[in-house]
C-alpha cells in the first residue's frame, strides 16, 4: 500500500494497519518480535506519546490480510521498487553509446513494465543535459541498477581497495624484514597527507 509515511512509525514498527471504519478500528502501527509476540500503537495516539500494548493471539488473527509489512531496503536484487532513487552503475553500457549516457546517474524508478520478449523492465525518470525530465526503460533485474551507496560505504570501499593495494606492495617474498617491506610502500609513492603526521 502506498502513501504510508514510515518515517512517522514508532521505532521498531514492522507493520501498519490502515484505518477501517467498516471493521471499526483505527490506524495502528505494529511490531512483531523474534518470539512472534505482537505489540501495537494507535497511529494517532502515538504522536501524543501514548504507550504500546501487547496483542493477544485472537486479536492478531483478525487482521492479517489488512496488515502492510514495512518495506525492506532494496538490496540490488530484482527490480528496484517504484518510487526509489537508484544509481545506474559505471561501465553498465558495455560499449553501447546510447546507454553510456546513463552511467553514473541517480534516477527515480517510476514504474515497471514487461518487454516484448517478456523481460522485466524498470521505467525511470532522469534529467537530460537541457534540464528536461525524460523517461526510459531498461531491464531491471540484471545489474543495470544498484542502490545508492552512502558516503560511509564509498569511503569503506576506497579504504579496502587502498589496503589491498598496499598489502600487495608490502607483502613481497624478497622483503626480509617489515622495515624493508615498509620501504617498498615508500618506493611505490605512499606518503603522509601532512608532514606533521609523521610524528
Amino acid at each position: 500500500m502506498s502513501g504510508i509515511d514510515w518515517s512517522k512509525a514508532p521505532e521498531g514498527a514492522t507493520h501498519y494497519l490502515p484505518i477501517n471504519k467498516k471493521m471499526k478500528w483505527d490506524a495502528c502501527w505494529y511490531r512483531v518480535d523474534e518470539e512472534g509476540q505482537w505489540f501495537g500503537w494507535n497511529a494517532s495516539s502515538f504522536l501524543g506519546g501514548q504507550g504500546s500494548w501487547v496483542l493477544d493471539r485472537d486479536e492478531v488473527d483478525v487482521f492479517p490480510a489488512y496488515l502492510v509489512e514495512r518495506p525492506q531496503p532494496w538490496t540490488g536484487d530484482g527490480l528496484p521498487p517504484v518510487g526509489l532513487t537508484v544509481r545506474i552503475p559505471d561501465e553498465m553500457a558495455g560499449g553501447n553509446a546510447f546507454l553510456a549516457q546513463f552511467e553514473g546517474l541517480n534516477v527515480e524508478i517510476v514504474g515497471h513494465a514487461t518487454s516484448q520478449m517478456g523481460n522485466p523492465l524498470a521505467v525511470f525518470q532522469y534529467e537530460d543535459r537541457k534540464g528536461d525530465y525524460r523517461y526510459h526503460a531498461m531491464c531491471g533485474d540484471n545489474g543495470n541498477f544498484e542502490p545508492i551507496r552512502t558516503p560511509e560505504q564509498i569511503a569503506a570501499d576506497q579504504r579496502a581497495k587502498a589496503v589491498e593495494k598496499m598489502w600487495s606492495i608490502y607483502w613481497q617474498p624478497h622483503a626480509t624484514s617489515a622495515k624493508q617491506a615498509l620501504g617498498l610502500l615508500w618506493d611505490a609513492g605512499l606518503r603522509f597527507a601532512d608532514e606533521s603526521d609523521r610524528g
